[in-house]
């Protein structure tokens, strides 16, 4: 397997695309599948349009995002690329313009069944990129899990943009969408799979007792706020922002491990919406840091420990959350560079600020915030 990875930041969108690819493909020769990455200050179409002036008939899966991660750094404008071929890999992708609902409708339908026939891909790696400010993404990876059956891990993140509009963008090789996912299947490379996130649980848990999608009605019978306020001393409503960085929801999974759910925002009947859904009748608590106090260490040992895992590394891609990055300031990107240093130079490294994160690790996939998830090719 050869990997190629390549970045630009032209201000041309079409010029910047075909300069991160012509980077990438030195590496690597005619891929069998480009991931592609660019941020929100980009026409995305235009950049797809560059990158396929240079790829020939490789697979393309890929994301809008905030930021870049390189090894030189987070970069808030730019387009990465990373280019895989060899002939083993083998890969097939797949645009959908809508979510599915928790009904399922037809014109819902997620229709990859004659994808994996005419791929001949059955087992591997599932990369996701949903629509990161989109509803029923956890009921999107229980379809997908669904459909494809026991034979893929699944890793990827939630699309994003600039912050300014609030438009993200998926793309694979057929186009771009805005409101639904970009999926890739790749066989023939063997992945390792790391996710950390330290925070750890302050106080007595409760229990979401009213909840439809992303929005908490109730928690513990009382409006939702007014019991996510007590816990946190009685903060006011305009404090929820501040909050939702620093005091989370942690919703406790197997292995001892929690979900974290970032609130956004409060509704006038004292309800509150959150970045990601949350059922009801599932026990919450509020998070906190570690007892380390030092977020930024997660990252350190997610990816240190899943390279050291895999033998020798070909490839890391990194999803680290937007979130951690306002969070932590110029530590997260200081800690970051410390880590991927560690690295043999020879790896390349290449990921996004995502909204939200997906992962297999537990088994079946699920989609967290305040995450960081690793995967490293060999």
């Amino acid at each position: 397997m050869q990997v190629g990875i390549g970045f630009s930041q032209d201000k041309e969108a079409v010029r910047a695309g075909e300069s991160a690819a012509e980077q990438a493909v030195k590496y690597s020769g005619e891929p069998n599948i480009t991931f592609l990455f660019t941020t929100g200050d980009y026409d995305p179409a235009k950049v797809l349009t560059g990158v396929k002036n240079v790829i020939g008939s490789s697979k393309v899966v890929g994301a809008s995002t905030y930021g870049l991660i390189t090894r030189s750094g987070v970069f808030t404008s730019g387009v990465g690329v990373c280019s895989l071929s060899g002939p083993d890999v083998r890969a097939a992708s797949y645009l959908h313009n809508h979510f599915p609902t928790p009904s399922y409708p037809h014109n819902d339908k997620i229709d990859v069944g004659l994808l994996l026939q005419q791929n001949r891909v059955e087992t591997g790696t599932a990369f996701v990129f949903p629509n990161g400010f989109g509803d029923n993404i956890s009921v999107l990876l229980r379809r997908l899990h669904d459909l494809l059956g026991p034979g893929f891990d699944y890793v990827g993140g939630g699309t994003g943009d600039n912050l300014s509009v609030c438009q993200t963008y998926q793309i694979t090789d057929q186009g771009v969408a805005t409101d639904g996912f970009a999926l890739a299947l790749l066989s023939g490379v063997d992945f390792k799979f790391g996710l950390a996130h330290s925070w750890e649980p302050m106080g007595e848990p409760m229990l979401i007792t009213k909840a439809e999608g992303k929005r908490v009605y109730e928690i513990d019978g009382l409006p939702a706020f007014s019991r996510y306020a007590a816990c946190l001393g009685g903060i006011k409503r305009d404090d929820v922002l501040h909050c939702s960085l620093h005091y989370p929801l942690g919703i406790p999974c197997a292995g001892g491990e929690f979900l974290i759910r970032d609130p956004l925002r409060v509704e006038d009947d004292g309800s509150m919406v959150f970045v990601t859904e949350v059922p009801s009748n599932t026990v919450a608590t509020i998070m906190v840091p570690g007892a380390e106090g030092d977020l930024t260490r997660a990252t350190r040992r997610a990816v240190l420990n899943t390279c050291a895992s895999t033998g020798q590394p070909k490839f890391v891609f990194i999803f680290d959350c937007v979130s951690r990055y306002f969070l932590l300031g110029k530590s997260f990107e200081q800690e970051l560079i410390k880590t991927i240093e560690s690295i043999d130079p020879v790896v390349p490294v290449l990921g996004l600020l995502s909204f939200g994160e997906i992962s297999s690790i537990s088994g079946t996939p699920l989609f967290y915030n305040k995450c960081i998830t690793v995967a490293v090719g060999g």
